[in-house]
This record gives structure tokens, sequence and C-alpha cells, in this order.
């Protein structure tokens, strides 16, 4: 009698990992996705070596957030269960957001007490489109929301004093800032003296001498 035995070997692929960036839209918000097959329970580790927050990090879901763009991370992962059997570490660069930029053109008040001055903002970097809002100290404002492309914002019919600038991208990262808008002192008329001239006398006349103060000279 001949007894055969059958063994049904399965050969598990060998593990593999997937890495899937996204980019930051506001400084530190970008995130790589690790994706493991062909391990039990898989732990992951990310490796920061430069930068702010450098150091590592672990954890069991594969998802790292808060990462900033222009610095490269090595994701390194074990299996929890099995301690020898890991993967090759493996490196991303997360491309970095478009800082946002103004840049301001301001005009003052003509005259003192009016209410003529203007400023203009020019947003440049983040991602279109942009809304712009212009504070008075006592928070009164206008805010223009941009059209697809715009980039200048202008205020007017600002009076003197301190202001601030508020607003974000498509993104709702933010755009900050702060400019003062002058005046020239009061106009005044001072030390006012009058003088007659004696009719008796040859190329003798009258006249006034005036003291201005303030104003545009």
């Amino acid at each position: 009698c001949e007894k055969v035995s059958t063994t049904v070997i399965t050969v598990t692929p060998d593990p593999t990992i997937i890495l899937t960036p996204t980019d930051p839209t506001c400084g530190d918000d970008g995130v790589i996705t690790a994706t493991v097959t062909g391990l039990i329970n898989p732990e992951y580790m990310l490796i920061q070596t430069s930068g702010l927050g450098a150091g590592a990090t672990t954890n069991f879901t594969g998802i790292f957030p808060g990462l900033s763009g222009g610095i490269q991370y090595t994701v390194t992962v074990i299996d929890a269960n099995l301690p020898y059997c890991s993967l090759p570490s493996d490196t991303i660069t997360l491309t970095p957001s478009t800082a946002i930029t103004t840049t301001e053109a301001i005009t003052n008040v003509t005259c003192n007490g009016d209410d003529d001055g203007s400023i203009t903002i020019t947003v440049s970097g983040g991602t279109p489109e942009y809304g712009v809002q212009v504070n008075d100290s006592n928070g009164n404002g206008t805010t223009l929301n941009g059209t697809s492309g715009q980039t200048v914002f202008v205020f007017t019919g600002l009076a003197a004093g301190a202001y601030t600038i508020l607003g974000g991208d498509a993104n709702s990262c933010p755009i900050t800032g702060s400019f003062i808008i002058t005046e020239p002192d009061a106009f005044v008329v001072d030390n006012v003296q009058t003088y007659i001239g004696a009719c008796w006398l040859p190329n003798s006349s009258s006249g006034a001498s005036i003291d201005f103060t303030g104003g545009t000279p």
C-alpha cells in the first residue's frame, strides 16, 4: 500500500509600501499616507531629520498629518507581531505651498479731517481666489472678494488712522498686514498784523502780514 499526502504551500507576496503625499496648502498642513500590504500588524514610523518638529513619530494608521513642504521624510514600517519582518525605508518630500505676500500703495488724506485716503493692495502667492478686508481701529471695515485671477484690491474713502488687513485665499490661508493713513496738521492762520501807510509820505503803502501753520506747503 502506498500512502500519498499533499501539502499546499502558500507563498506570501513580498510586503510593499506605497506613500501618497498631500502637499501643504498653508505652511504645515501636508499629509503623508503610507499603505502597506503583506504585513499582519504594520507599525509605521515617520522620521523627520530637519526643520521644526524634527524627530520620529509612530502610529498604526500610516497617516501623518501636519507636515511642511521642502523637507524630506522617511517612512519605516515593521510588523508589530513579528518585529523582524520589516520593509526597506522609503523617502518622500512634499512640495511647499507658495507663501502669500502683499504689497501696499498708500495715498494719505489730503486735508485735515477729510476721508479721501486710499490703499491699493496687491496679493500674490497662495491659491487664488482671494478675499481682502480692511478694518479701522474700531473694527469697522470693508471686504472685497476677488474674482478669478484678481490680485489687486483698492480701498477708498479712508480717514487718517491705523488699519489692519485681513483675508484669505481659496484654501483659507491667511492674509494679514497693517498700515497707517496720515493727514496734514490742521491749517491755522496766526499772527495777523496790519499796517497803514502815511498818505503824506511818498511811496508809502498799506498792507498786512499773516503767518500760516499746518496744511501742506
